[in-house]
């Protein structure tokens, strides 16, 4: 959330400021790791437009409708195109292409070891 798109003068029942916060909400259960990852990052974007669609059935952008029928997992070329759209529908200042793909401790034995995790 920051003070661009959300402000003290913001309805709190607003359908965007709900479902970013049980976005936020799904990071803090997912702990550090998982959500400064793609796979994080993709799991909660897609809880939050998910939720949105449902309260407002509003047209959805379409790099997150692409986004919303992906398959959640551990596919690398998923989360790659994850990224993409992401970055396609936030802009280049969202800096998803900062993020490893998988939990680091994840990502670190993928590329040491080539085990994908399950």
């Amino acid at each position: 959330m920051n003070t661009i798109h959300y402000s003290l003068e913001t309805n709190p029942s607003d359908p965007r400021v709900l479902t970013l916060l049980i976005h936020e909400v799904k990071h803090l259960q997912q702990g550090l790791l998982t959500a400064l990852s793609v796979y994080g990052e993709l799991e909660a974007w897609q809880l939050q437009f998910r939720l949105y669609h449902q309260k407002t059935d509003e047209k959805m952008h379409p790099a997150v409708e692409t986004l919303l029928s992906l398959p959640f997992g551990w596919d690398r070329e998923v989360l790659i195109q994850a990224r993409k759209l992401m970055q396609e529908y936030a802009g280049r200042g969202y800096r998803a292409d900062l993020l490893p793909l998988y939990p680091l401790g994840k990502e670190i034995r993928f590329r040491l070891l080539g085990i994908t995790p399950t």
